[in-house]
């Protein structure tokens, strides 16, 4: 199956797979060993603009990113459109590739906010944020929207047209309502009908969880490209597996104990650069149980490893884990 460049401005998004912004997940670590895999753009955790524009240290600092992650786009959420384009402009001064507008985060304490998921159900306010944003950067702008808020409130088609009439150079459909959350399946027909709509690349969301889903998900929603969240928690690699797939119909095979080691250990380190102790434990443990997540006899090892001490002893019992297997 063709996998098409996606080309916005200057910019060359190739193959056109995104890793999608996910809380508490896609940070710098997590990134840098995304691209290690054929993906074509990284997201940021979503970051909220009045953390932003409070200057907080924790949110700036989720806004890092590293040379080799580019194309690198940046997601910020709220509701506050002067908060919303300040934030756009810094992280555009910062070196953003894309500025990227959350529209459909579920959580409940996002929609407290008047953010994310709750935007659809004012369009109005969601046409001048996007106004406020495309004004004050030179950059590409693009935004991430559900289908709407739930079955009976479908907007998904006239938020596309109103992105696209503001200058929005490319729109991510996630293909549930904000009511599903993230149950139920995800409707990669209406992703569709956005694609119909707009001539602006559409990207399909939801449920891609491995080459086959992602072959069905481009094939019902005719989008120009994906992007994947949840299914590459713990195995980067999928995206490898993906674009293997589309382009020659063929299955590759999982890493071996060794290589996933290796994928890990660097993850690790990547970590252990990245933050302080004990964050650098804390975060370690959750990455290092997902890694064995989908392995034989792993949750043995991921009672010891929750109970580590320092990376150090995770790697030592990672080490003896896969090398045992």
């Amino acid at each position: 199956m063709a996998l098409n460049a996606i080309k916005i401005h200057n910019l060359t998004i190739n193959p056109p797979v995104f890793l999608a912004p996910l809380a508490g997940i896609t940070d710098g670590p997590f990134r840098r060993i995304v691209k290690k895999f054929p993906v074509g753009m990284v997201f940021s955790e979503m970051l909220s603009t009045q953390a932003v524009v409070r200057e907080n240290k924790k949110t700036l600092k989720m806004a890092k990113f590293y040379p080799e992650e580019r194309p690198f786009a940046i997601q910020i959420m709220g509701s506050n459109p002067e908060f919303m384009r300040d934030s756009a402009m810094k992280f555009q001064d910062l070196g953003a590739s894309i500025i990227d507008i959350n529209m459909g985060c579920p959580q409940s304490k996002v929609i407290k906010t008047f953010s994310g998921a709750a935007l659809l159900k004012d369009l109005k306010l969601a046409e001048i944020i996007i106004k406020q944003v495309k004004k004050s950067i030179k950059i590409p702008l693009s935004i991430k929207i559900r289908l709407g808020w739930d079955e009976k409130s479908f907007v998904h088609t006239e938020i596309a047209r109103i992105a696209e009439d503001n200058g929005v150079d490319l729109i991510t459909v996630h293909g549930r309502t904000r009511s599903q959350f993230f149950s139920g399946q995800a409707n990669w027909e209406e992703i569709k009908k956005v694609k119909e709509r707009v001539k602006i690349p559409v990207i399909a969301n939801g449920d891609i969880i491995s080459p086959e889903t992602a072959k069905k998900c481009l094939e019902s929603s005719q989008a120009d490209g994906i992007m994947v969240g949840r299914g590459a928690i713990g195995r980067p690699w999928l995206f490898d597996s993906i674009v293997k797939y589309l382009q020659t119909g063929e299955i590759s095979p999982e890493p071996s104990n060794e290589e996933k080691f290796f994928i890990i250990t660097e993850h690790l380190n990547n970590i252990e650069s990245h933050y302080n102790y004990p964050i650098s434990v804390f975060l370690s443990r959750k990455h290092a149980a997902w890694h064995t997540k989908r392995s034989e006899n792993g949750s043995a090892i991921r009672d010891k490893i929750h109970r580590a001490t320092s990376i150090n002893e995770i790697r030592d019992l990672l080490k003896s884990f896969f090398y045992s297997a």
